[in-house]
C-alpha cells in the first residue's frame, strides 16, 4: 500500500465500549465485595471476574487472526455476533445471585463476544496507515482511557442509584446501541476476498512463520508478559486499595485518573514509536512505571501520592501498547511474507 493515511473515526466507539468498561470493573468489584448478594463471596472469586474478562480478550486474539486470517469475510459477522453474546452476557448477568455467574457471564461469555467484537478492527487497522501506524494505534487503544476516565463516574452513579442489576441493563442496552452504530461505518479498504464453494482458502496455520524462531520475537513476547503482570493488578486493584486508606470517592479519581493518562500515554508513545527506536521507549515506559510504582506507591503517606500515581503509571504503562505495530514489523523483518 502507498503513503495513503486514514481510518474510520466509528473504530473509536470499539475499544471504547470494549476495554473502558473492562478496565472499570474495579468500580464493580467494589460494589459486588460490599453489597448483597455477594458481599460474603470470596474476594478473590470476584476479582476473576475482571481477570477473566480482560485475559479472554487478549488470549483470543491469536485464535480469531488466524481463523480471519483463512476467513476474512467472516469478520463483519464475527463483529456483529461478538456484540450479540457480549451484550447479551451483560445483561443475563444482571439476573445473577453466585459468583460463578457472574464469572461464567460478565467474564467468559464477555469476554469472547468482547474480544470477537474488537479484534477486527486491528486488522483492519494495516490497511489504513503505514508511516503513522504507531500513532493510528495510539489514538485508538486511547478510546480504552477515555472510556476508562467516564465509565467509572458513570458506573458509580449508577450503582449507587439504582443497584448492579440495572446498571448491568442499562449497560447492556447502551453497548448494543453505540456499537451498532459504529459497525455500520466500519469498512475494510481492501476488498475482501470471496471464496466459493469448493475453493481453497488460506491454512489456518501459516506455512512460514519465520519469526516464531526468532530471538526479538520471544523477547517482545516477554517484555510483554512482565509488562502486562505489573500493569493488570493495578488496573484492578487501585481502585479498592484507595476505597481502604481513603473513600469511595477517592478511589473512582483514582481509577479515572489511571485511566485518562492512558490516553496521553497511547498517543504520545505512539507518536515517539514511528520516530525513535522503540526498544529505547519501551524502556523508558518500563524504568518510568517501576519507579513511580516504588516511590509513590510503595512510599505513599497521602492521597496526593496516590493520584498522582495514577497519573504516571497509568500514562507510561497504559502506553505500553502502541509500540506494538512497530514491534510487530519489525519481527516481521523485511518480508513480511514470510510471516503469512
Amino acid at each position: 500500500m502507498g503513503p495513503l493515511e486514514g481510518a474510520n473515526v466509528q473504530e473509536l466507539p470499539q475499544i471504547d465500549v470494549v476495554w473502558g468498561f473492562g478496565f472499570s470493573f474495579g468500580i464493580f468489584q467494589d460494589y459486588y465485595t460490599s453489597h448483597p448478594p455477594f458481599n460474603n463471596s470470596s474476594p478473590v472469586a470476584i476479582s476473576a471476574v475482571g481477570t477473566i474478562t480482560l485475559a479472554i480478550m487478549y488470549c483470543e486474539a491469536l485464535l480469531l487472526s488466524l481463523l480471519f486470517g483463512r476467513y476474512p469475510d467472516w469478520m463483519k459477522f464475527a463483529m456483529w455476533s461478538g456484540l450479540g453474546l457480549g451484550s447479551t452476557c451483560l445483561f443475563v448477568s444482571s439476573f445473577a445471585n453466585q459468583v460463578w455467574q457472574l464469572i461464567l457471564l460478565q467474564g467468559v461469555g464477555l469476554g469472547i463476544g468482547s474480544g470477537a467484537l474488537y479484534m477486527p478492527v486491528m486488522m483492519l487497522l494495516p490497511e489504513w496507515f503505514v508511516r503513522r501506524r504507531g500513532l493510528a494505534c495510539g489514538i485508538i487503544f486511547a478510546g480504552s482511557g477515555v472510556g476508562g476516565f467516564m465509565f467509572p463516574f458513570l458506573l458509580n452513579a449508577l450503582l449507587d442509584r439504582v443497584g448492579f442489576r440495572w446498571t448491568l441493563r442499562i449497560w447492556a442496552i447502551g453497548v448494543t446501541i453505540i456499537s451498532s452504530i459504529a459497525l455500520l461505518g466500519i469498512r475494510p479498504r481492501l476488498p475482501i476476498p470471496r471464496y466459493r464453494s469448493g475453493q481453497s482458502r488460506p491454512r489456518f496455520i501459516p506455512p512460514k512463520m519465520k519469526f516464531i524462531k526468532a530471538p526479538l520475537f520471544w523477547s517482545f513476547v516477554a517484555t510483554n508478559v512482565l509488562q502486562a503482570l505489573s500493569f493488570f493488578p493495578v488496573a484492578l486493584y487501585i481502585a479498592p486499595f484507595t476505597k481502604v486508606v481513603s473513600s469511595p470517592l477517592s478511589a473512582t479519581v483514582a481509577l479515572a485518573l489511571f485511566n485518562s493518562s492512558g490516553v496521553v500515554g497511547q498517543i504520545l508513545i505512539g507518536y515517539l514509536a514511528d520516530r525513535f527506536p522503540y526498544p529505547w521507549i519501551m524502556f523508558l515506559s518500563a524504568v518510568g512505571s517501576g519507579l513511580s510504582a516504588f516511590l509513590l506507591w510503595g512510599f505513599s503517606s497521602s492521597m496526593v501520592q496516590i493520584f498522582l500515581f495514577a497519573i504516571i503509571f497509568g500514562g507510561l504503562s497504559g502506553g505500553f501498547s502502541s509500540v506494538w505495530p512497530a514491534a510487530s514489523s519489525d519481527c516481521a523483518g523485511n518480508r513480511p511474507e514470510d510471516a503469512e
